[in-house]
Formats: C-alpha cells, structure tokens, sequence
C-alpha cells in the first residue's frame, strides 16, 4: 500500500501502518500498534507480581509510551527502505531540510499533554522512558509533522484506550510516576527483546505469562509456618527472638547490636515473615562494600534455600555475579540480558548488593526509576549503617522516605549508631540509652545483652609497632594492622617485609587497588585462614585498609589500627577475638591505636572527629564491649563548648562542610537528569576523579584488533564491535580503578564493545606501567602490593594528578 502527500506539505503516514522496529537495513519489521499493545500486555503482566499498589491505568502508559514513533522523523530515519514503498514522498525527504524531530519520546509527551491536558503530568512517563527528558514543543508543530501526523498519534491513543482503557485519573505523586515509569521501561525493554516475543503481531497473555515465568519474572512461592531453626542451624538468642517479635507490619526498623551476634539472621527471618504474611514481596539486601555484598551472598542464597518453595527459578544476584561465569551466564540468559548487571540485582525477586546500588534509585541518573521499580514492595535490608558522613546520610534519609512510600519495609542493622542518627531513621524524638536495642516508629524493645568482653587500648608510635607486629606474629599470633588508605597499607606493608625474617610467617596485603581476579584470590585466602574455622597453621600479618573493618568475619589476635572515628573504631575491634578458641598466643586482646597522618587527617576522616575521638579513647586503657559501645558514640558526637580556638576553628569548618554536604545531596536527587554514567554517579561524596584501567603484560595492537595478555595470564584475540561474553569477563577481572591521572582517556576500539565505561590500557613491563606509545606513568603494579605510586616517575604536561593520600 501507498500513501502520498495527500495532506499538504508534509507526507503522512496513518498510525496503523507506521513502524517500531527496523532491522539494520531500514525495513520494517514491527508495527507500531503491535509494539504498543505488546509493551501494555507486558505491563499488566508484571503487576500481577503485586510488588505494591500501582495507579488505575498503569498499563495505558506503558502501551502509551512509544506512541511518538508516529511522526515523519522517527518513520524517515529509521525505515527508509519499508518507505521506499509505503510512503516513496517521505523516503526521499531530507531530515535536515525539513528539521523533523527524530527523538519519539519528545513528539510522544507532546502528544499525550495535547491529547489529555489536564493530566500532562503523566506525559512525563512517556517522554522520559530512554533515561532523559527534553520539555516538548507544541503536538501540532512543524517539527513533529503538523497537524496531520498530530491527528495519526491523537488516533493511536484513542485505539490504546480501547485496549488498556484510559490513563490514570488524578495527578501522579513523584513515587507514583518513577513506579510507572520504571514499569514502562521495563515492560518496554521486554517487549522489544525478539529472543522473548518473535512475532508481537499474535502472542497472547498466556504466551506472555509462559515467557516471563521462564525468565525468572514470577511472584516467589515461599514456604509457610517455616520456625528459625527450620532455617538456620541453631535457636535464636534474645536479640533475634525480640527483633522477630518487634517486625510484624511494614515500616522501618533499626536494630542496633555487637559485631557478631547474629543481627544479619535476625533480619533474613523477620524479612521471611513479613513475606510470608503477605506485607512484603521479595528482598534486597545492601551492604557498605563489594567484599561485603560478596561475603553475605552465600549466607542470602543458603536462606533462600530454605525459605523458596522451588529455588531453582530464581537466583540471587549482585553488582558483580556476572563475573562469575557459571552463575553469569544463567544471569545473562534471555529475559534478563537487556538488563545492565547494575540494575539486575534490584529487579530480580531477591538481590543482594551495595547500598549504593539502592541509592542510585533517587538520584538524578538515567533510568533511575528502573531501580525504584525494582525495590518497589520488598524488603530492604541496609546493614552497616552508622554515622555516613552528612552527603551520604542525607541521601540515605531520602532513600528510606521513599522507600516507605513504595511498599517496602526497611531493616536497618548497625553495631555503632548514635541515638540522633537512629531517632532520624523511626521518627522517635527520644529513646532509651539502653544497648543492644530494637527501634520502630512504635517504640523501642530492649533485648538481653550479652556478655561482657574488655579489650586492652594503648596508643603508640607507629614505628615502635612493627617490631611488636612481627615479634607477635613471630610466636604464633594472628595480626590484623588496618589503614586509613592504600597508600599508607602499602608502605606498612613493606615496613614489616623488612622488619621480619624472610619466610618467618605469612604476611598478607588486602585493599582496592588490585585487579579483580587478584583481590578475589587475596580475600578467599585470608578469609579462610583468619575465619572461624582457618587452620592458623602460623603466626600472620595482615595489612589491610577499611575493606575489611565491616561485615568480614575475620578473628585476629592482635590489632593494629590507625586513628579512626570511633564508630570505626568499634568495628574494627569486631575483628579482634571474635570467635571463641581454646588457646591463643595473646593472654588478652589488644588493641595499638597509632596517630593518623596529616595525610589522613586532611583527605580521609574529618579533624574535628578525629581530635573528639582521640579524647574520648587516650585516657582508656581497655573498654568493655558490649557495654562501653553507646557511651563511646555518644561521647564522640556529643556537642562540646569552650573549645581550645585550633580546634573550634575545626568545629566550625567541620559544620560549615555539613550543610554544604547536606544541599549537594539534595542538589543530586532531582528527578530527570541526562547523565548515562553510572559508575560515576556520586553516592558517595569524594573530590578524588578516579579512572578505569586495565593492565596487560604483552600487547600487539592494530587500531580495531589486538591480541593482549592480562595479568593473569590470559591471552585474548579482541576485535572491535564483537561482544563476546566471556572476554567480557576476563576484561572485568583485569580492571583496577585509580585515581586518574589523564585528563582525557579513549577507549582503544578493540575494548569498547566489552566495557561499559571509558579504560585507559596500561602496559606492565616489571614493575612499571607505561602508555601503550611507551610513556612511563607514576605506578607500579606487583601481584602482592597492586597499583602503587613511583616517585621517581617525571610528571607529564599531559597528566592530571591528584594527591593519592586518601586511596
């Protein structure tokens, strides 16, 4: 059929033949209306899950969303062969001549708030279903095809509104759009995935059902009447049984109790009955670190087992699962591959990850929405919450208030919360000192305490502590040194080298600036060994920085740590006698607290925290934990007057950074934004730039091929524009991020197809990495220290530093 220009300047053609998809060539291959009534279908499929209450009309703005497409630039840009025959007077019309506007999702909000004007707000969902919104121009403009093309969209709506009946009824609160919006995107993504739907044109609801049954996109069956110790191997402490008890209807709850005494079990359970009654559907579990979310993975996936009528349909998944590549490629399977693996943890049923990942949710990132739809309704557990600094604490604030809003219940575990922090999250103006302790908007329950422990404190110089180190791990004990950076953990480490008889015990280096392989290989090494089965064959030094202060189970004999805010300095005494063991080589546990350096003062922690926290610990010479752990927050954070005029100046900088902290994170979580990076996305506040590098041993690069070896040992053949899955693996294993130091940084054309994000490929030659043109850069790279820094290394023009204090 043919359509010529029968409606003055501009060729129209009718909505029921304009096209969605294309192949390569430009020809038509899905029909508009076909798109749009499969996308609502999906839709209305996906709320079935019953996540949370959706709006009355959701699935018109879902099958609504595409509706744009029907306009002379969309159709010319995309479907010039299929027009050719179609419509020959739009084929052969110039898109710059004529200024057409080829972005649908514009033309398509412009056509829902001329259509519905008094629900314009919910145009929005259309115009901003890739990610970004731009504000439309006026339906019936020039650019969108005139009245003519108007009148085709004002069509396709009236014929969606026979399908799905009308749009919602009242204005849309900010929850209630990202909800639909996030919906309409995923609908949208799943629709439009050929693997999943060949032939839009004739599935029907129970085809649709049959293919997201299969792709893990079904409500969990869970097991009923199910007691804690069906799930777990032991019977619950006080603290557990009166934190199950206090959790019985949607809200937040903080449960603040020791390292170690069975607060992530507490939550899991108290999350199953709130699942099994029907409050809740489905579980996210966030943690402060990678290492972390990677350790409870297998704790969250052994409940699962326990609490999931059939587990096999469904796995667990966090930021960095597709790495794993028996697990990755059922990850990667049809269903879910149009899915990044940074929103793939929020969308499937149960996910385990960081919080930032759960944060990205309300801030100002594309597809945002996508990760409230996904915790939309769950459970969401947040472990390790203590006093972030003012940036992230205000988007933590924010983030729950949502969270509330869209169905969740929120679990928040922390071992050092102050009672301000705590009184944020429920709501309460004031509760008891008493600790451990169960908070809720209803009160507080105040469970057995356990058992007192002390812990010996004394205050060094740093130089005096190595040979304690060495002399303790010497005669047998386990040591954990932690550092407030890399840099410093680096230099400790090879202070002890030195220090210590070649061979005389095992010494360790863990911080972040390994390759992923690598640092993978390092933690199951000494989480094994320092663990609460490892064998501790030998004394040990393990140098480490703030990877492994929270939610590792590692039991040292002895610690060393720099000055830190005291409620990390809580958690990193959890690491010490944190098992019960016949004998040790230490009659007592100790802790060696040595003054930070000016470095860390400036860039890691703020000063006026560190001075409070040197007053509250100089003058003790042990604590003891549990009972100590309220006083010490307390005291730390407590107000003080009559300061020495240094440290009131510090005070002062200290609260003038606050507020400005406080605005930016307000400042980043408006609801549409432009920016596509992710990785960069500031959950966390920091003036350090930092950049994506891989490493190679050998390189022969031809501009779009290259053959490369990885630093462990990998030999790859990698060509541009081929995607190849477990390449993909191999090159994220390799990446380390470091502080950057190249102004502008191009992805070599052999790489882009296997990365999300801009890498910089550093060649290794001994010891020193250089630029792939030969330029030696300020690093180093050995299997035991990582990246580190090189003095000796001249700075370049071209070269951006940064001071790399706060690695």
């Amino acid at each position: 059929m043919r359509f010529s220009n029968d409606y003055g300047d501009i060729p129209v053609v009718p909505a029921e033949f304009c096209y969605a998809k294309s192949d390569m060539l430009g020809h038509g291959i899905v029909l508009l209306q076909d798109h749009c009534l499969l996308a609502g279908k999906v839709g209305h499929a996906l709320l079935n899950q019953g996540r949370c209450a959706f709006p009355e009309g959701s699935p018109f703005m879902v099958a609504a969303h595409d509706v744009g497409k029907a306009s002379p630039g969309f159709q010319r840009k995309y479907f010039s062969r299929t027009l050719e025959t179609l419509c020959p007077e739009l084929a052969s019309a110039s898109l710059e001549g004529r200024g057409w506007q080829t972005n649908h999702a514009v033309v398509g909000e412009a056509a829902f708030r001329e259509h519905y004007p008094a629900l314009a707000e919910w145009g929005k969902v259309v115009g901003v279903h890739h990610g970004s919104r731009k504000t439309p121009l006026s339906g019936t403009c020039g650019n969108y095809g005139g009245a003519e093309w108007a009148a085709e969209r004002d069509k396709l709506l009236e014929w969606l509104e026979q399908q799905f009946g009308t749009p919602p009824s009242e204005l849309p609160s900010p929850e209630q759009f990202k909800l639909v919006a996030g919906l309409t995107c995923v609908a949208d993504w799943l629709a439009s995935n050929e693997e999943l739907f060949a032939d839009p044109a004739s599935t029907d609801e129970a085809q649709i059902l049959a293919v997201l049954h299969d792709a893990g996109w079904r409500k969990p069956k869970l097991r009923s009447g199910l007691s804690f110790e069906d799930v777990f191997p032991f019977l619950p402490n006080s603290m557990q049984q009166g934190f199950i008890q206090s959790v019985d209807q949607r809200g937040v709850y903080v449960l603040e109790a020791p390292m170690g005494l069975g607060k992530t079990e507490a939550a899991l359970f108290a999350a199953y009955k709130l699942m099994e009654t029907g409050q809740n559907n489905g579980l996210y579990f966030g943690l402060p670190t990678c290492l972390t979310s990677n350790r409870i993975h297998t704790r969250v996936e052994a409940f699962m087992d326990q609490i999931l009528d059939n587990s096999t349909y469904v796995k667990l998944m966090h930021g960095q699962a597709w790495m794993n590549l028996e697990s990755g490629a059922k990850e990667f399977r049809v269903g879910m591959s149009c899915f990044s693996p940074r929103k793939r943890a929020l969308l499937a049923p149960f996910g385990v990850g960081t919080i930032d990942q759960a944060l990205l949710s309300i801030l100002n990132v594309k597809h945002a929405f996508v990760r409230t739809f996904g915790l939309a309704g769950k459970v969401v557990i947040l472990d390790e919450v203590h006093s972030y600094d003012a940036y992230t604490g205000t988007l933590l604030n924010l983030l729950i208030d949502e969270l509330l809003k869209i169905g969740c219940s929120v679990i928040i575990l922390s071992a050092t919360l102050t009672a301000k922090r705590r009184n944020k999250f429920t709501g309460q103006m004031g509760s008891p000192s008493n600790y451990p302790l169960i908070s809720s908007a209803r009160g507080c329950v105040v469970p057995e305490p356990p058992a007192d422990h002390s812990v010996h404190i004394h205050f060094s110089e740093k130089n005096i502590l190595i040979e304690r180190a060495v002399e303790a791990a010497s005669k047998g004990a386990c040591v954990l040194w932690i550092c407030n950076s890399v840099a410093e953990a680096q230099a400790m480490y090879s202070q002890v080298q030195s220090a210590m008889n070649e061979g005389a015990f095992k010494t360790g280096l863990l911080h972040s600036r390994f390759p992923a392989w690598r640092r993978a290989e390092l933690e199951d090494d000494w989480m094994e060994y320092l663990g609460k089965n490892g064998s501790r064959d030998e004394g040990c030094i393990l140098v480490a920085t703030q990877v492994v202060e929270q939610s590792v189970d590692i039991d040292a004999d002895l610690l060393i740590t720099e000055l830190a805010p005291t409620d990390m300095l809580l958690q990193r005494i959890g690491r010490l006698w944190r098992h019960p063991r016949e004998s040790r080589p230490c009659d007592r546990a100790e802790t060696w607290i040595y003054d930070a350096e000016e470095v860390s003062r400036k860039y890691i922690y703020s000063d006026y925290v560190l001075w409070c926290t040197e007053q509250v610990w100089c003058n003790r010479k042990e604590v003891v934990l549990p009972r100590d752990i309220r006083d010490l927050l307390e005291s730390t954070y407590a107000s003080r007057t009559n300061l020495p005029e240094d440290v009131d100046a510090l005070r002062v900088k200290q609260e003038s950074k606050c507020k400005k902290l406080i605005q930016k994170a307000k400042g980043v979580t408006a609801l549409f934004a432009g920016d596509d990076d992710e990785m960069n996305a500031p959950t966390r506040y920091s003036t350090m730039p930092t950049m994506q590098v891989l490493i190679v041993r050998c390189i022969d690069d031809l501009d779009t091929c290259a053959e490369i070896e990885l630093t462990n040992g990998e030999t790859l053949r990698l060509t541009a524009g081929v995607r190849d899955f477990k390449q993909a693996i191999s090159i994220h294993q390799n990446l380390i991020s470091m502080p950057r130091f190249l102004k502008e940084i191009k992805t070599p054309l052999w790489l882009q197809s296997l990365v999300l994000d801009a890498v910089v490929v550093l060649k290794l030659d001994g010891e020193q990495l250089s630029m792939l043109d030969g330029t030696e850069v300020p690093r180093g790279y050995h299997p035991d220290k990582g990246v580190y820094k090189r003095e000796e290394i001249l700075m370049k023009p071209q070269w951006e530093m940064y001071d790399e204090s706060d690695w």
